[in-house]
């Protein structure tokens, strides 16, 4: 039975300002003990990610540090790693000086590249874990899933409803149509007398291009098409709306906005509390 190699890893992170302690995930550090290896990986495609978090900053400031902690974490590997022609390594350490070496070019610095608390994870194949690892980290892949952001928007509709004193008026509650078994769910739902009088549902419409905002938008109003169907369908139904500020993708949004209202629902930026109190407040 082949046992998984043992992996400490650690984020890499800009830190220009310390005053601030204001930092950007910017790559990846790892150590395994079978096989024996030290992989890093650090980014240097889209330098813009940086810049738009510190705009002040002279962008030549981030690719000289990028540099400097690319060739030290280079002789680190040539060190750990075996030779390719050889099969030897230049240092060699057992499994505790091994992690102790980790630990060393990780520890804290009074430096703008610096590095998170150490982390392990068991793995088959650490190559491919590392890259996972720089996705989650550094690209936030999982904020790509296509109900990732609208999750976020609904836990803050659910903190504002409390804040209102409003939350024990809605629930969640899934609409089903008995013929076909096509299901709507709707985080948040006003009932009274067996009628179904409000639901309130985010929409994130700041996606990537034009084109994934359409096509979620025509999902939603499928979706709704289906639900003006039913016999209990939702008297009002709000949308919460998240908006891109893209001239490009603002049209887009503006296109799905107007095909929602023109199937009787109605619609609101997320930062309008005062209309969406309104609407959650009303019987």
């Amino acid at each position: 039975m082949n046992m998984k190699a043992i992996c400490n890893y650690a984020v890499i992170r800009f830190l220009p300002y310390p005053e601030t302690e204001e930092f950007a995930n910017v790559g990846i550090v790892m150590i395994c003990n079978r096989p024996r290896r030290f992989e890093f990986r650090i980014e240097t495609r889209r330098r813009d990610r940086i810049t738009r978090f510190f705009p002040e900053m002279d962008p030549g400031i981030y690719t000289t540090a990028r540099t400097l902690c690319d060739k030290e974490l280079q002789r680190v590997a040539q060190m750990v790693n075996p030779d390719e022609d050889a099969g030897q390594h230049e240092l060699d350490l057992d499994e505790k000086s091994l992690i102790n070496l980790f630990r060393e070019v990780v520890r804290p610095r009074e430096s703008i590249m610096r590095y998170s608390g150490i982390r392990t994870v068991a793995t088959d194949h650490p190559e491919t874990t590392l890259e996972a690892l720089f996705e989650h980290y550094v690209e936030r892949q999982f904020a790509n899933q296509h109900d990732y952001q609208e999750k976020v928007m609904q836990k803050r509709l659910a903190r504002f409803l409390k804040e209102q004193k409003l939350d024990n008026l809605y629930t969640e509650r899934t609409f089903l149509d008995p013929e076909t078994d096509y299901k709507v769910k709707l985080p948040f739902v006003k009932e009274k007398d067996g009628k179904v009088l409000r639901a309130i549902k985010p929409l994130h419409l700041d996606k990537r291009d034009a084109t994934s905002i359409l096509e979620h938008g025509d999902r939603w109003c499928s979706r709704l098409d289906r639900l003006n169907k039913l016999t209990d369908h939702p008297e009002h139904l709000l949308f919460v709306i998240k908006e891109p500020d893209d001239k490009k993708k603002k049209n887009a949004a503006g296109e799905v906005l107007e095909k929602i209202k023109g199937q009787g629902a109605e619609t609101v930026n997320e930062e309008n509390k005062q209309a969406l109190r309104d609407f959650a407040s009303e019987a």
